[in-house]
């Protein structure tokens, strides 16, 4: 069941930030809330639910941004892999970690992107305004990843919750 809630948030999240974001002008420059999401898998959830769900919220960004097959995909591949990495050598149940980890992944992801454009040859532009578009996602990423990180693991507990309450009356009705 719970990929059942990997790929209902995967597809509200990819919904929200291409569909409702870029209406409103102050949302514009946000970073992809699907990082979170993907840390949000390498700390807390099982590694085979977890590639399931990276791969399907890496090939619908892929399918959505109209750049290069494969590129959201490595990402979120290289940004799953920082956060199992980190759990094994930092203490995360330190709140204070958590913004860190969170912009890290952000910043990772513009890299690689960074490095894509430079393997295919596009020209890369780095200038004042990619610089301050930069700094406001991290900023972004620093202010709201935590509570992105918490709502999802809130959330996941309450899905939980449901799911086995569900089962337990639906086997219960079943069993008589």
């Amino acid at each position: 069941m719970s990929y059942c809630f990997n790929f209902l948030v995967c597809v509200a999240v990819i919904i929200l930030q291409t569909a409702i974001f870029p209406h409103f002008r102050l949302l514009q420059q946000t970073y992809d809330l699907v990082v979170p999401f993907v840390i949000y898998l390498g700390l807390c959830r099982p590694v085979g639910e977890s590639l399931v769900g990276l791969l399907l919220a890496g090939m619908l960004m892929d399918g959505l941004s109209g750049g290069a097959f494969g590129l959201y995909i490595t990402a979120y591949l290289w940004i799953y892999i920082g956060a199992i990495w980190m759990i094994r050598y930092l203490h995360l149940v330190n709140r204070i970690l958590l913004p860190l980890v969170v912009a890290c992944g952000v910043l990772f992801q513009n890299l690689v992107f960074f490095s894509g454009a430079a393997l295919a040859d596009a020209p890369i532009v780095i200038n004042s305004a990619t610089l301050s578009a930069l700094m406001v996602q991290l900023l972004l990423a620093i202010a709201t990843g935590p509570f992105i990180l918490l709502f999802l693991r809130r959330a996941h507990l309450v899905w939980q919750r449901w799911t086995d309450r569900f089962m337990t009356r639906r086997n219960g009705v079943m069993s008589r």
